[in-house]
């Protein structure tokens, strides 16, 4: 009986993580590196680049988030999101897109940072996958992207790669 759980647990976990792993994993600029996995598309951030909501974390604190940072972060995104995102703030109706229902659909940027306890943070930022569907519109490709409103077309959320857990979920408002 035990052998079966294990057993049971084990597969569980392993087709969970399938979709979770990265396939591509390129720099394409000084500070941008392109990822693709079988459920999402995004751009790592060197850490050498500064955001202006994230000035205030001295270089040595931040780092270039890996193609296992990032496996891990979309792991936490596909089984912690829905319980996170409970709230359905911002989301819903007419308001905008349900964020853990619509996950493969938005492109990420990956922002990594330690905090003063030692703990590897990754930042995601979600971008509406529908706003970036042709070359011309993947900015995220280029650079940092900043979206002041939008609601749930634009979010963002703090994987802790030390803790492995999801939290400071923040969904952009309406304007």
């Amino acid at each position: 009986m035990i052998k079966n759980l294990i057993l049971a647990f084990s597969c569980v976990l392993s087709f969970s993580a399938y979709g979770q792993k990265v396939t591509e994993y390129r720099q394409t600029s000084k500070y941008l590196t392109y990822v693709k996995g079988d459920s999402f598309e995004g751009s790592s951030i060197s850490k050498d680049f500064v955001l202006p909501f994230m000035s205030d974390i001295p270089k040595e604190f931040r780092f270039t988030p890996t193609a296992q940072d990032i496996e891990t972060a979309e792991l936490l995104l596909s089984s912690q999101l829905r319980a996170v995102n409970a709230k359905l703030e911002h989301q819903g109706k007419n308001i905008g897109p349900v964020i853990h229902d619509n996950l493969p659909k938005y492109a990420r940027q990956y922002y990594g940072y330690i905090t003063a306890t030692g703990e590897r943070i990754v930042l995601v930022s979600n971008l509406w996958g529908a706003n970036y569907k042709t070359e011309q519109e993947k900015s995220w490709k280029r650079g940092a992207v900043v979206v002041m409103d939008g609601g749930s077309n634009y979010w963002q959320i703090k994987a802790n790669l030390t803790t492995h857990k999801l939290f400071d979920l923040f969904v952009n408002g309406s304007a």
